[in-house]
């Protein structure tokens, strides 16, 4: 339907994310040459206390509690999303991501 276009994503709640978020970047740059950051597939750098990882989780599980019929859980995740400290700059970066559970939530409605 989308071909190149269409993808998934995983995602994992672990307590130790810098041991993995490490293994899984050497996984990359091993299959990659380097670590990809754009493009697919990719990963983000991961930095102590940078919010924008933090945000594009809450926009991911958002959407996922919709995909679900969770409205209330997807609604808890997008009021935690917005006290998420991000610039304008990021927000108009990731707006796409950070919007996904409303245009799926809309998608779905319309049916």
């Amino acid at each position: 339907m989308y071909g190149k276009s269409a993808f998934g994503s995983c995602l994992v709640f672990i307590p130790q994310v810098a041991t993995y978020h490490e293994a899984f970047a050497g996984g990359l740059r091993q299959a990659f040459g380097r670590i990809p950051t754009a493009g697919l597939p990719r990963t983000t750098r991961l930095r102590p206390g940078h919010t924008r990882y933090r945000a594009r989780v809450l926009a991911a599980r958002a959407e996922l509690a919709v995909a679900m019929g969770e409205t209330e859980i997807a609604q808890t995740f997008r009021l935690e999303l917005q006290q998420v400290p991000l610039s304008q700059e990021k927000r108009e970066q990731y707006h796409d991501e950070l919007q996904a559970a409303d245009y799926l939530e809309q998608w779905l409605t319309k049916k």
